[in-house]
């Protein structure tokens, strides 16, 4: 009777042992399916973030080349400063960075899927025939593989969000550039057309004076022109007055050389008749004579007056 309650006693315990067993077996199976499950929600996952890494090297280029237009741009406007090329050198280097974590975050989840998937194969090829106490440390160590893939995702997951805000951090800072860039580029079209317009303002006034110039320089040389001809005219009038007044002074030189001649002549009559007076003439015949000659030598010396007040009007007209 004692030995039958005994061994009630420890099939019942045996009972409850592999009742245990068996509760425990089922959890297990149950975890492993949740496991099998968040391995392919991981895998997902890293699919994602191999699609989100794919874009981000993308994006990453088309920022990396654009960044590189820009400073190409900035360097050839002299716009770029040594301490704006150190920031940007940092930038990138943070970037690289932070890009070579999340390649590693990525491998590394990679890596602890694949064991997980391998450990959950082996697991479900050993069955049911495994020990009990195997089955719980499997499971306690899968739990701690999740446990530990979990605090790697959820690293990786903080990374991504870190790696995001950079990302925009430096897309804001691209699109500042590139706003940088379109306004100087503005600023230099609108500096050309201000040039071109003032250019083009300086020319037309340019050329307004030039003609303003062109025009009274050509009325000054019309004028000049005018007064020309008109010098020439009185220099031809007074070019024909004194060839006029020329030929009657030589008209009245030699009408003068004739009274003097004439004067002369009267003379040698006056001397003869002082002679002849002398001679025996009678009185009455020498005052006729002397009366005669006195009328002629009067009008032979107003002739005189009147041809030297000629030559003197003459001369002063010259």
């Amino acid at each position: 009777m004692f030995n039958k309650k005994i061994l009630m006693k420890d099939f019942n315990q045996i009972s409850t042992k592999i009742e245990d067993e068996q509760a425990l077996t089922i959890q297990l199976q149950k975890k492993i399916k949740e496991l099998q499950a968040r391995i392919e929600e991981l895998e997902e996952e890293l699919e994602s973030d191999r699609a989100s890494r794919a874009k981000v090297e993308k994006q990453w280029g088309d920022v990396a080349r654009e960044l590189e237009e820009l400073r190409e741009w900035l360097e050839e406007a002299g716009g770029t400063t040594s301490v704006q090329i150190e920031m940007n050198k940092k930038r990138e280097s943070e970037f690289l960075k932070m890009r070579r974590d999340l390649e590693v975050a990525v491998l590394h989840h990679e890596a602890t899927a694949a064991t997980l998937m391998k450990k959950h194969a082996d697991s479900e090829a050993g069955g049911a025939d495994r020990k009990p106490a195997e089955s719980k440390a499997k499971v306690e160590e899968l739990q701690r593989q999740l446990n530990d893939t979990n605090t790697q995702r959820a690293r990786a997951q903080a990374d991504r969000a870190e790696f995001g805000r950079k990302l925009e951090e430096r897309e804001a800072l691209v699109t500042q550039l590139q706003r940088t860039k379109n306004s100087f580029k503005q600023n230099a079209e609108e500096l050309k057309k201000q040039l071109e317009e003032e250019n083009k303002h300086r020319l037309q006034m340019e050329r307004e004076d030039l003609v303003m110039d062109l025009e009274s320089s050509n009325a000054a040389a019309s004028a000049l022109d005018k007064k020309q001809r008109n010098f020439d005219k009185v220099l031809a009038e007074w070019r024909q007055k004194y060839e006029e007044c020329q030929c009657e002074l030589e008209s009245s030189q030699k009408e003068s050389r004739n009274l003097s001649t004439e004067l002369f002549k009267l003379k040698n009559s006056y001397e003869e008749a002082l002679d002849h007076l002398q001679g025996g003439k009678t009185i009455h015949e020498l005052e006729k004579i002397k009366k005669g000659l006195d009328m002629e030598k009067s009008e032979i010396q107003a002739a005189l007056e009147e041809m030297k007040g000629t030559l003197e009007h003459e001369e002063t007209g010259i």
